[in-house]
């Protein structure tokens, strides 16, 4: 269920064209449209008529009707393995509305290196280079659980689960989804999660719930020393970069993990800290920021990065001025955090290790 990631029905056409022309004569019955016939095919590219609604609605009902047929078909505890290669959540909400419709219950999830890093659609985009293979199976769920119950379980098992991801050395946007996989195997063993009201929960509430675990576990991970005084902008930096580098990804996704961590996009300290492209959201480098927008900022990533800064312009002198009035083993810690997670020959890394070569205090003299 990939939605619009991958055009197969385009990639069809251009089959199905060359073959037209050579085996037309052969098998003519086969060949009597222009192009591939699509009305039955769930692909989110086809065209749709009004009647039945967006593109994207009509995808998710045929899906919904091929995840009822995979149910009906299966034994009792038969398995069923789902390929699910998408970084946008709306699709995992999406899978988990189908499946709490059904009898399939998550078992397990893992994250298989499917994808070729230096494919084109990877150039600049914060894509995945690995799918998540879903194991389901055919059972009775559990009737409902209340939310307070569920958060339990699921910081159990997610950090267990968390925890032998990053030892498999999953990083960035794989680690975040494969983490949403874990979520799954939780929330799907149950018909539906309710409030302390007796209130239904809906799939983006509980997703909510598993990205604010993921981040709290990243964060705390990433960052062991003095994690208690990280800011939520910097915790957002930190995590930020090792989840997509220096890449643009979408804007709602990037405005639902800066809420996870308790930050505004919009907010004018946030604001000078990224840039909008087209609908997306990239995180600035230190050497691309406007040093008067961060001088009187007691953010620490800013304090950090008008440091990075001074040395970036070669103003020594400003840097040991201003270091005077600031937690420099602080500092340093946040730069050793970050130079390790940023990939070498980076710009930003540079100045980091320069940085963290040198003591701040001490004059050129």
């Amino acid at each position: 269920p990939y939605y619009d990631n991958i055009p197969y029905s385009y990639l069809s056409d251009f089959f199905y064209i060359w073959l037209k022309k050579m085996l037309y004569d052969v098998y003519p019955q086969l060949f009597l449209t222009d192009l591939t016939p699509k009305t039955k095919e769930i692909v989110e590219y086809q065209k749709i008529t009004k009647k039945n609604g967006s593109n994207q609605t009509a995808f998710e009902m045929l899906l919904k009707k091929a995840f009822f047929e995979i149910s009906r078909v299966l034994k009792n505890n038969g398995t069923a393995i789902i390929i699910f290669a998408h970084k946008n959540l709306y699709a995992w909400e999406s899978l988990i509305e189908i499946l709490h419709t059904t009898n399939l219950v998550i078992t397990a999830t893992w994250p298989l290196s499917t994808e070729l890093k230096t494919r084109l659609r990877a150039h600049q985009s914060a894509t995945l280079s690995s799918s998540i293979y879903i194991v389901a199976r055919k059972k009775e769920k559990k009737e409902k659980i209340l939310i307070s119950s569920l958060i339990k379980e699921l910081k159990t098992k997610m950090e267990k689960k968390l925890d032998i991801l990053l030892r498999a050395n999953i990083s960035g946007a794989d680690f975040f989804i494969s983490g949403i996989g874990a979520g799954l195997e939780v929330i799907g063993s149950y018909k539906k999660t309710i409030d302390s009201t007796g209130k239904e929960l809906s799939s983006l509430d509980l997703l909510e719930y598993v990205r604010t675990i993921i981040t709290s576990f990243l964060s705390k991970r990433l960052f062991t020393k003095n994690y208690v005084v990280l800011t939520p902008l910097t915790r957002f930096y930190i995590i930020w970069r090792w989840l997509y580098q220096n890449l643009s990804i979408n804007y709602d996704e990037a405005r639902k993990l800066g809420h996870t961590l308790g930050i505004d996009l919009e907010e004018k300290n946030v604001s000078t800290l990224i840039r909008k492209e087209k609908g997306s959201i990239r995180v600035l480098e230190p050497q691309e920021r406007k040093i008067e927008t961060i001088t009187e900022n007691s953010e620490l990533i800013d304090q950090l990065h008008y440091l990075l800064l001074q040395i970036y312009h070669n103003k020594k002198e400003q840097l040991y001025s201003h270091s005077n009035n600031l937690d420099m083993r602080l500092l340093k810690d946040l730069a050793q955090t970050i130079c390790q997670l940023l990939p070498t020959r980076t710009k930003e890394k540079q100045l980091l290790e320069i940085f963290l070569s040198i003591d701040p205090h001490k004059s050129k003299e």
